[in-house]
Parts: structure tokens; C-alpha cells; sequence
């Protein structure tokens, strides 16, 4: 728990500091004339590149899904699938002329994926060169959605090095009493967090940024990860545990179980897949509840981040990574 508590908390006060980073490099314009058109559609840019990334990886979880539904179901279900060499080479597959019924779907989960993640792009896109005021609304919303990009894809960063180096392995998943206790733990966690983050941004100066809201970011997912890592552990307690490399280990060792080669290819298929899952739920519940001017429903939308890891378990085990690699629910 202490092990992964500390991991969650180092990605968070990471990806938080990069988020301030953004957002205060882009400034807080309160006129249209304030608004920057060149700044605004590099954000738009930015935004819609990233969306494209997003609908790409649901049009192939769409496309490998309707050829090979029950593993994705058994995955959503935390089942471990045996290796299928079929399903484990990414890349764009060649579709043939009878495939058009499947590939329809896939297109269109791509397509309905991609306006969801880069509608504050396409929106800013639309008040280029415009003096209303709804301008400044659609440039510190694409910042927003941008802000919450580059939070996940430096979480991600900072978690695909610790799991290369072997710095924590704990290969446990959560059943359904854990989820639900870990969900309801998230939520009351994220109403906090976004009660005190009012608190500051209410206190702090115009295009500003308080240093006090990473560590207590951070501080809450140290939280929230001891939680989950703490659920699955009492869910599947035979699982060993290892940290450092294996020195730190329970029934296994490093000359037992050697660690796997990474290839580039790889390294981009898992900080894509974690990061786009942390993305979608990023924009659900921060950036969508902000422009409906219902802040408040950002914690119940926030809970869908275990979701994400299911999901991603799912993918895994579609294409057979097997239990030595899946992920482990702590690393939410």
C-alpha cells in the first residue's frame, strides 16, 4: 500500500505540475480582444491531434472487439485469458470488402470517440478571428481539455517508468465488493478535492498558479491508490508482491520471474491506452461539467476512472498479454 501509495502520489504531482504549466503559460484573458488567435488555434490543434489518438484507440478496441467479444467480456469480468498470437500484433488491418459490416462500427465508435475528446478544438476553430464573448469561453475551455491531456499523458509517463524499472508489481484484481468500495472511496475523495480546489483558486491571483494544489493533489491519490491496492490485495491475497526489482518480495524473486523486454512499440501502446482512458474521464468529469456550469457533477463522473483500468485489463487480455503482464487495479 505505502509502496503504491507513493507511486500514485509522485504521478500526480507530476502531471499536476504540467497542468499548471499549461494553463498558466496560456494565460486567463477575460476580452475577446485578449485572446490570442495564433495561441488559440495551436490549442485547437493540439487538441484535435489528440482526439484523433483517442479515436483511433476506440475504433480498434470496436474493431477487435466484434471478432473477439468474449474476451473482452471475460476481461470486463477480471478474467485471465490464455495468449492468443492472433490478437497480439497492433497495427492497421487489412480490411477486406466482405468486412465492411465491421468495420462500420468501428468508424463510427472512432468517430463519436473523436468529437468527444476534441470538441473544445473544433469549438475554438470556430471563434477564430471572432470578437464575441463566447470567444473567451471556447479558448480557456480547449486550454482546460489541453491542461487535463497533458496531466494524464505525464501520469502515464512517470507510471510506464516505474513499471519498467520494476519499481512496484502487485498483479491483483479487484472483485466486485472491492470496486465497490474503491469507487465510493474515489468519490467522496474527488467532492473534497474539488472543494478545495475552489477554495484556493478563490484565494489565488488572476493567471495564477498555487503550489498547494499538487501536494494536496497528490496527497489524495496516495489516498485513493492505498485504497484500491488495498481492495485487491484482500481480494486476491495469494498474489506475490514484489518491489524493487524483486528485493523486496513475497514468494517470488527477480531470477524467478524475469522481467520482459520492452519494445518502443510497446512503451507507446501502454502510455496511449492508460493515458486516452484517463483523458475520456478527465474530460467527462473536469472540462464537460465546467462548460454546462455544473461543476458539481465532476466527482460522480470522476469514479469512472476504475472503469478506465477495467477497460484497459479488458484490451490486455483480448490480446493475450496473460497474467504475468496485466496491470494491477492499484495502479488507478
Amino acid at each position: 500500500m505505502a509502496a503504491n501509495g507513493a507511486l500514485g502520489a509522485f504521478e500526480t504531482f507530476a502531471g499536476r505540475l504540467v497542468q499548471g504549466a499549461v494553463q498558466v503559460l496560456s494565460g486567463r484573458p477575460e476580452q475577446p480582444q485578449q485572446v490570442s488567435d495564433t495561441a488559440m488555434a495551436a490549442h485547437a490543434a493540439v487538441n484535435m491531434a489528440m482526439g484523433l489518438i483517442a479515436g483511433a484507440r476506440a475504433g480498434v478496441h470496436t474493431w477487435r472487439a466484434t471478432d473477439n467479444w468474449e474476451a473482452y467480456r471475460r476481461g470486463f469480468q477480471g478474467e485471465r485469458s490464455a495468449p492468443s498470437a492472433a490478437l497480439a500484433t497492433a497495427g492497421t488491418p487489412d480490411v477486406p470488402a466482405s468486412q465492411l459490416t465491421r468495420l462500420l462500427p468501428s468508424l463510427a465508435a472512432a468517430a463519436m470517440t473523436f468529437g468527444f475528446a476534441a470538441h473544445t478544438g473544433v469549438n475554438a476553430f470556430g471563434h477564430l478571428r471572432s470578437s464575441s464573448h463566447s470567444k473567451v469561453d471556447a479558448y480557456k475551455a480547449v486550454v482546460q481539455s489541453n491542461a487535463n491531456t497533458a496531466y494524464c499523458y505525464t501520469r502515464e509517463v512517470a507510471n510506464f517508468v516505474a513499471y519498467a524499472f520494476q519499481l512496484v508489481s502487485h498483479d491483483a484484481l479487484l472483485n466486485l465488493r472491492g470496486a465497490a468500495a474503491s469507487c465510493a472511496q474515489s468519490g467522496v475523495n474527488s467532492l473534497i478535492q474539488q472543494a478545495i480546489q475552489g477554495e484556493l483558486n478563490g484565494r489565488g491571483q488572476a493567471g495564477g498558479f498555487d503550489l498547494r494544489w499538487p501536494a494536496i493533489s497528490a496527497a489524495a491519490e496516495a489516498l485513493d491508490v492505498a485504497v484500491t491496492c488495498a481492495s485487491a490485495r484482500l481480494a486476491e491475497p495469494d498474489r506475490p508482491v514484489t518491489i524493487w526489482r524483486g528485493r523486496r518480495a513475497e514468494e517470488t524473486s527477480a531470477e524467478e520471474e524475469p522481467p520482459s523486454r520492452l519494445t518502443v512499440v510497446d512503451a507507446i501502446d501502454r502510455v496511449t491506452q492508460r493515458a486516452v482512458g484517463r483523458q475520456l474521464v478527465g474530460e467527462l468529469s473536469q472540462v464537460v461539467p465546467q462548460e454546462l456550469h455544473h461543476p458539481e457533477i465532476g466527482p460522480v463522473f470522476a469514479t469512472g476512472t476504475h472503469v478506465r483500468e477495467l477497460a484497459w485489463q479488458a484490451e490486455r487480455a483480448s490480446r493475450g498479454s496473460g497474467a504475468s503482464t496485466a496491470p494491477s487495479p492499484s495502479y488507478s
